[in-house]
């Protein structure tokens, strides 16, 4: 896409994950499969996008964390986001953030599948998952039908935990053991 934003950021890490699942599944336990069966091959080399995974999931330093880390912050902003990111990537081959994209806040990430540019504008609002004030006063002071629909555990819990990446990532990886459990 000509824009591509946080939404698209969380589809193409869940691409990601679905090729390694992909790798992991036809790949490399197929090739275990045959040595355990004694059967006559040559070994496949296959493109690994591990490094890829890396980027967002690296633990401190990868995007997810200074993501994440930037939405507890509370003068934490899309700029500082940026600009951390940008200091843990300087010598990752799978980030490029050129001169102009520093200017922008942008940055691209060669995907397994292709080169995507991200604009990290809004990146930390809506990872925040912030109900609006006024929703929240709307909810606990409406009428008896609008009250009943207050959900009090919405901004409960730690910080950490109630943005978009940590829930997206833990549901991805729910569902992924969900699909691919022995029956």
């Amino acid at each position: 896409f000509e824009y591509n934003g946080f939404e698209q950021l969380c589809i193409n890490y869940t691409n990601e994950k679905l090729q390694e699942l992909f790798n992991t599944f036809i790949f490399e336990i197929e090739q275990l499969e045959y040595e355990k069966e004694g059967i006559q091959w040559q070994n496949i080399k296959y493109p690994d996008n591990k490094n890829i995974i890396n980027v967002f999931e690296r633990k401190n330093t990868g995007l997810f964390s200074s993501l994440i880390e930037q939405c507890i912050l509370k003068k934490g902003n899309d700029s500082s986001f940026f600009n951390t990111f940008y200091k843990n990537t300087l010598n990752n081959d799978e980030v490029i953030i050129t001169d102009r994209d520093k200017y922008h806040a942008d940055f691209l990430i060669k995907h397994y599948a292709d080169d995507v540019k991200y604009s990290t504008n809004s990146f930390v609002e809506k990872n925040r998952n912030q109900i609006d004030d006024r929703i929240k006063n709307l909810l606990s002071t409406g009428n008896s039908f609008v009250r009943e629909l207050n959900i009090p555990e919405i901004n409960k819990g730690s910080l950490k935990k109630k943005n978009v990446i940590y829930q997206f990532k833990t549901q991805l990886k729910i569902e992924i053991k969900r699909a691919f459990r022995d029956p």
